[in-house]
């Protein structure tokens, strides 16, 4: 009787340590599962805009065409306050030509219409990026889509400086840290002096081009 109380009691005790061991076991996976939930990854972009400027040309062209259609070419000039905001100046240089629509309109009814031709046209504007991402592997590591409005004024062959609002989109796809696609759809809406008086107009453009930042490269210190 009494061996068999001692067995019982040698077998409790060498019990302890491992039910021991087994409840520090579950406390450990219990702390590193608290552990791991408190972390987050954050993926870093794979370009930085901010403090950079972005300098570019483009070529453009009219999209809704009537009596003439214009074609043109310029330039851009664009300082990025952070990732999303930025402010930008661009000039483009525009030759109008006649549309069929216009020599059918007078072949057919021997009207010869008013007509506007534009020259040039300059505007200051604010952007702001709300959507950017990154494709996979062999295309554009990353890209961004803007939108504008802002305002200058126009150039055409009835009005010197014609009041102009734009508003429109931009993507940007980067081919390198300092290299980028550029394309715009951009409404330039301004008002021309016809002989029955001033008369809004909306000039629909698209625009593509490249452009480089400077500085080249950029450090994930200064952002965010």
């Amino acid at each position: 009787m009494s061996r068999r109380l001692l067995t019982l009691l040698l077998g409790l005790l060498l019990l302890v340590p491992v039910a021991a061991q087994a409840q520090e076991g579950i406390e450990k996976e219990a702390l590193e599962e608290e552990y791991h939930k408190n972390i987050k990854v954050f993926q870093r972009k794979p370009i930085l805009k901010k403090q950079r400027v972005q300098v570019g040309g483009f070529g453009a062209l009219t999209l809704n065409p009537r009596m003439v259609g214009n074609y043109g070419a310029g330039g851009a000039v664009e300082y990025h306050i952070s990732e999303y905001f930025s402010v930008s100046g661009q000039f483009t240089q525009v030759w109008s030509l006649p549309t069929p629509f216009k020599d059918e309109v007078e072949d057919t009814f021997g009207l010869f219409p008013e007509r506007t031709e534009m020259g040039y046209a300059t505007t200051l504007r604010l952007g702001v990026t709300p959507v950017f991402g990154k494709f996979g592997a062999g295309l554009a590591p990353y890209w961004d889509l803007s939108a504008y409005l802002g305002g200058g004024i126009t150039h055409t062959v009835l009005s010197d400086f014609a009041p102009t609002i734009e508003a429109g989109l931009g993507l940007r796809f980067f081919l390198t840290e300092w290299l980028a696609v550029t394309g715009e759809i951009v409404d330039m809406m301004y008002w021309e002096e016809f002989q029955s008086g001033a008369t809004l107009l909306h000039n629909w453009t698209g625009r593509a081009g490249l452009a480089l930042f400077v500085p080249f490269s950029f450090s994930y210190g200064d952002s965010q």
